[in-house]
Formats: structure tokens, sequence, C-alpha cells
């Protein structure tokens, strides 16, 4: 399970109930050189949640194929993102809704529709249960009865068209979200229907609309989402700000606090929990693409001051983007030919030119382990990751390789590397000295 940093937030990003995904977006490019010389192409998605963005945000949100916002943005700024080749999903919670005060819905709002058939239309109709966020204001919706099956998909789709959006993005798709006792009800009331099969139907027929489908976490019922769906989210899995060793140090702005450094998972780990996603993307639906979101915290990096506090002396540190997370999440999702991103706490934080590297066509049945390392190649470059906690030195010379390739453009260092030949240190905390496995992305060079 995946806890936020709020719990207090709605709409939610799966259940890490955090209240916004700001990070995703950065409104500065640090390492443009990297762009230039490699070739940029789109990235593959972002998450933005703001009813309108400033300039900034959209000449960053514009460099994706799939943007999702937390509401309809207005008009202008559709137009702006479609212009740019932006395809928008906007957000619906795929198993229920929040209502406050009854009393207060306005009129011909769907709030208002499902309230007046909550009787048929809801698994709790008497009474609200915890929602996602963990307030009890949650209706949940059984997703059997045709007649809300129905009014939930024409409101779906009419949101859509007149919005302009392309598709829908669908949190916490199946019944593992759904309280157990509400579960119980749903099984009394069908039990010849199982609830996913029931929701799976309807996601399906909101795809029959015309309309896009992007699941979170739908891979965790794959029989039955997987194959109605496009696109379909993970989160923390590579990395998150939950998990991670807590480091006490002296921040600029801040002073003496304790941190949490990002959580890596180990390769061990991954190498089942990804090889697992991918079977069932091949059993169930091989045109799904897996997109993965790992989330990061800050790296501290040394200013070179030094404070004293209470008589003791401490080296100061600022906050920047945890790059090395970054590159990890993102090497990790490619060799499975997956899509990443890595969203920070806040959001200066997700920053980095790799997410538009243009790697070509995957190459090969799959990933290889050899000589410490693992590597996906690619038309264009080769992903490598280190997941040990010493340098590893390794050739990529390949019968995948193009002819003529006389090197390699580092993209996390920003240098040239003639040969192929490389040296993959791990990962290093310069404010806790702890050692963590390391990502590097590599482009041919003829």
């Amino acid at each position: 399970m995946v806890h936020g940093r709020n719990k207090s937030r709605r709409p939610c990003f799966g259940i890490s109930t955090r209240l916004w995904l700001v990070a995703l977006l950065a409104v500065s490019l640090v390492y443009s050189v990297v762009s230039a010389e490699a070739g940029a192409k789109k990235g593959s998605v972002a998450f933005h949640y703001a009813a309108s963005l400033t300039d900034e945000e959209l000449s960053w949100l514009q460099r994706f194929e799939i943007v999702v916002p937390a509401a309809i943005l207005p008009q202008s700024q559709i137009d702006r993102l479609h212009e740019a080749g932006s395809r928008l999903f906007f957000y619906e919670w795929a198993t229920g809704l929040y209502i406050d005060n009854p009393r207060s819905l306005a009129p011909g709002s769907w709030e208002a529709l499902v309230y007046k058939n909550r009787k048929t239309w809801l698994l709790n109709p008497n009474r609200p249960d915890p929602g996602p966020d963990g307030w009890n204001h949650a209706y949940y919706y059984d997703p059997y009865q045709p007649s809300f099956q129905k009014a939930w998909v024409d409101q779906l789709n009419a949101t859509r068209v007149s919005s302009t959006y392309d598709g829908v993005f669908f949190d916490l798709v199946g019944s593992i979200y759904v309280p157990s006792k509400l579960l119980r009800t749903y099984n009394s009331r069908h039990p010849r229907s199982p609830y996913d099969a029931s929701l799976a139907t309807m996601v399906d027929n909101v795809g029959q609309t015309g309309s896009l489908v992007f699941t979170n976490q739908g891979y965790r019922t794959a029989e039955y989402y997987l194959p109605v769906t496009d696109y379909d989210l993970t989160e923390s899995l590579a990395t998150s700000y939950a998990w991670g060793q807590s480091v006490t140090l002296y921040v600029e702005g801040e002073g003496l606090v304790q941190k949490e450094e990002t959580f890596y998972r180990s390769w061990s780990d991954l190498k089942w929990i990804l090889g697992d996603i991918q079977a069932k993307v091949e059993r169930y639906n091989p045109a799904v693409k897996i997109v993965h979101l790992s989330y990061t915290n800050a790296f501290y990096e040394p200013t070179g001051a030094v404070i004293p506090v209470a008589g003791k002396s401490y080296p100061v540190y600022r906050k920047v983007v945890d790059r090395a997370a970054i590159y990890y999440g993102y090497v990790a999702a490619k060799l499975w030919s997956h899509e990443s991103y890595s969203p920070g706490p806040t959001l200066s934080f997700s920053q980095d030119e790799v997410y538009f590297s243009d790697l070509g066509e995957p190459l090969g049945n799959g990933y290889e382990e050899r000589d410490g390392v693992v590597l996906r190649y690619y038309e264009k470059g080769v992903v490598v990751l280190n997941p040990s906690a010493v340098g590893q030195t390794v050739d990529l010379s390949s019968l995948l390789v193009p002819p003529g390739v006389a090197g390699l453009q580092d993209l996390y260092d920003n240098v040239t590397v003639f040969g192929l030949t490389v040296t993959i240190d791990p990962t290093s905390s310069s404010a806790s000295g702890r050692v963590y496995p390391s990502g590097r992305v590599y482009l041919y060079q003829n």
C-alpha cells in the first residue's frame, strides 16, 4: 500500500492518497544540452492537478503525448495542448464518488442524479463510508445495475465530448479498492456476476464511445481490466517517497531537520514484480502500455558551508532534484519497454530531459543480466541498471548494436564515452553516506 503525503486530498491518485501530483511538472530545464545533442521526442505521460495552468506549466506539459489534469482546463489551454499534439485525459474515481452534504447538491449534477437513485445505484445508500482520502463521505457504486451503467457511461462521454478531451483516467479500478463489507453487499445482490466483471464492462463501454481509457493499477485484477484499457498505471514500484531511510541534517531555509531519502526497490524485487506485470500484459492485452509513477524525495547536496547548532557543527545541504532516482525509475521501466515518470515533493523536483530522449524501438527478447548489470538494447541506445552497491564496468558490445557506433552519449553525466565500455557507479547519498542502485541511459554516437 502506498501511503499519501496528504490524506485529505480529493480526487486521489491511487491508494497513495496524495493531494497533488504537481511534481510531474518542471518549469525549468536543467539539461538542455543533452536534449539538443541526443535528439528529443515527446515525453510519454505527465499528471498535473490544477484547474488552470501557468504559461510555464503549459510549456512543459505540451512536450508530453498524454496529459492528465485534475479538472477540465480552460478551452484556450486545451487548444494549446492539442495543437502541440498532446492528448488529454480527465480524472474519474472508478468505484465511487464523494458527497459531503446531500442537501447542497447542485440540481442536474451527476452527484444529484446518483443520490436520487441511491437505493439501487449505491452499495451504501443510507450512509457514507471512508473513501481513499480517509474521510467518511464516500459512496460506492453498484456497477451491476443497468440503469446506472448507462447513466455513468453517458455522463462520462458527454464530459469528454463537451470538453474536447481525448480520454478518461480511471483511478482505483477494481474490487480491491472497495470496502469488504460493501463487496459482501454487492455479492449478496448479484451472486452470479463478479464485481470486477461488471465494472470492467462499464469501462469497456466508455471505450466503445470513442474514448481512450487509462486505468490506475488495473494490473492487480488483470484478467478484467487489462483487456479493456489502453494504458495502465503503477505507483511507487521502482522508487518512492515512502519507506526511505531517515537522516538528520541541516537544510538551507529549514534548519536542522529529519528527512527521508528516496526509497529504492531492489532489483530482485523489481525483477519479480515488473516481470509479473509484463506477463499479465502479454496474456491479457499485449497492446496496453504500462506507465510507472516512481515517486522521489529531494536529494540533499552539500553547499560547503558549516553551521553550529547547540555547540555542534553541521554541514549545510540544499535540496535538489533526485536525478539518480529518476534515472533508476526510468531504466527499470525501459527494461520492459514500459514508460516512467518520477514526481518529487514539489513542482521543481521532477525535471530531467531523460523523458524526451529517443531510444527508438526495443530490440531482442527482453533484458539481459551480465557482468553484474541488467541492460536492454534499443535501436538508438541502451539502458543499464546497476543493482549493486559497487561500481560495475561492462562492455556493451553486442550484435544488437548497429554497425558504425563509435561511442556513447551518457545522458546522466552529459558526457561522450569513446568506445562501448562503461563504468556505472552506484548512487551515493552525500547526506547519509548510504549507497543505492543506479541507472544509466546511453545513446549511440557514430
